[in-house]
């Protein structure tokens, strides 16, 4: 698996966000995948084999998207579909209020949104693989061996603005207070390069540990309320 890729971001962060949901269930709801009434001691053990054992459950999400073939997205679309249905039959025959079927979606609303992204973006990802006759295996990329490609990457564009010489700065005292203000803002507002592209990695933990902020977040607001 490539966790450097630019080009799968977004199927790693949704794949890496559903897992999330996981060990949140795991953590702070205790639901393991063994039913365990011993002593506590051994319950840090019961975490790990369950983290474990959900971890080679969703490991064929990761697997389709490392592979990058047809016959991979195929199989993970149906993976995936067999989740989503699975999180919403289970939502669906809880004995909750109306309310109590609002926070408990609200609560669900990343793992939920992770494999509705995933259930879209395979199938597409599957039909244009065929369409490229990628069909069992992917390619490999060919790197870039020429001057002129290397020079208009990313890389050496930063690269020759580095290297390109600065101007003197003129004299700005009578605009200096009315620049100070734009000048504060385009300091510390993000500006997006173009080519540039965060890696899979740096994006999935970002987006993984906003997921986690939002549902240990819901789970304090309010808890769903069962049908009386």
């Amino acid at each position: 698996m490539d966790t450097l890729t630019r080009h799968t971001r977004m199927s790693y962060c949704c794949a890496f966000g559903a897992t999330a949901f996981l060990v949140y269930q795991i953590l702070l709801e205790q639901k393991f995948a063994i039913d365990y009434q011993g002593p506590l001691s051994f319950l840090s053990l019961i975490a790990i084999l369950t983290m474990f054992v959900y971890g080679i459950v969703y490991f064929p999400v990761f697997a389709c998207l490392a592979l990058n073939s047809a016959f991979s997205y195929g199989l993970g679309s149906l993976y995936v579909w067999m989740f989503l249905v699975v999180n919403l039959y289970i939502m669906s025959v809880c004995d909750l209020t109306a309310k109590g079927r609002a926070v408990m979606l609200a609560r669900s609303m990343p793992s939920v949104g992770c494999l509705a992204y995933l259930g879209v973006s395979l199938p597409v990802r599957f039909i244009v693989s065929c369409y490229r006759r990628h069909f069992f295996t992917a390619p490999q990329e060919k790197a870039r061996e020429t001057v002129d490609g290397i020079r208009d990457s990313f890389q050496g564009l930063h690269v020759r603005n580095l290297l390109r010489p600065t101007r003197c700065k003129r004299n700005r005292n009578k605009n200096r207070r009315k620049n100070t203000v734009m000048e504060y803002l385009n300091k510390w507002i993000y500006h997006s390069e173009p080519g540039f592209r965060y890696p899979a990695l740096l994006v999935s933990v970002l987006f993984v540990a906003s997921c986690v902020v939002y549902m240990v977040s819901s789970s304090h607001l309010s808890k769903p309320e069962l049908v009386r």
